[in-house]
């Protein structure tokens, strides 16, 4: 087999991988995204939008922590949602773009340096995205495998998270060389080895799909 050794014997002993979250910088989006539309549209389209500004901020807020599961799913898919809107309304690249800047760190690398810091939509999505397939990893490992109906709710999280991961793959392809964790090798790695949990190579024991 071409599977990893070392991820044979680890998963060979009843042990589950999962997969880090992507950290970032905290962002303000009230002053930019205001003077944005104060510029482009008017005082009045300012003030009409500062709930949705709000809105947009406090989802951001929640979902960018050190460890997610489940129950961070539905923020992270609302905060995916708002981010689509907003992508489709406020340009960030290019003269007169509304000036934010995303702060993302590469998951594999230890150390601020390792990091891309672009006004790029596109990053944020991937990089949310990344994190939601984190959500779905860890929430896996978590789940008893003593019981039919862990078995079935691992096999789904892993299956769950390996599809976001090689969504990440397809739709976002010209990543910053900075972002390792975003590359094709470790997004292939990262659903191979996910989509392995479900049914561990030489083991008699496969998770309920």
């Amino acid at each position: 087999s071409s599977f990893p050794l070392l991820l044979q014997n680890y998963l060979s002993q009843g042990r589950m991988f999962f997969v880090d979250v992507k950290r970032t910088d905290k962002i303000l989006f009230d002053k930019a995204v205001t003077k944005y539309l104060k510029s482009e549209y008017s005082k009045e389209k300012a003030k009409e939008c500062a709930t949705s500004i709000t809105k947009l901020q406090n989802l951001r807020d929640n979902i960018c922590v050190d460890k997610l599961n489940d129950n961070h799913v539905p923020a992270i898919l609302t905060y995916i949602r708002h981010v689509e809107n907003a992508a489709s309304k406020i340009p960030i690249e290019g003269g007169n773009a509304c000036k934010i800047m995303f702060t993302w760190y590469d998951s594999l690398q230890k150390g601020r340096s390792y990091r891309a810091t672009l006004s790029s939509w596109a990053l944020e999505k991937a990089s949310v995205l990344f994190n939601l397939g984190s959500a779905y990893s860890y929430t896996g490992t978590t789940c008893s495998l003593g019981s039919d109906e862990g078995l079935k709710n691992a096999a789904k999280a892993f299956l769950e998270a390996s599809a976001i991961f090689a969504h990440v793959r397809d739709t976002y392809g010209s990543m910053p060389l900075e972002m390792t964790d975003l590359g094709r090798d470790n997004l292939d790695f990262l659903i191979n080895t996910l989509t392995a949990q479900v049914c561990p190579p030489h083991s008699s024991l496969c998770l309920k799909r």
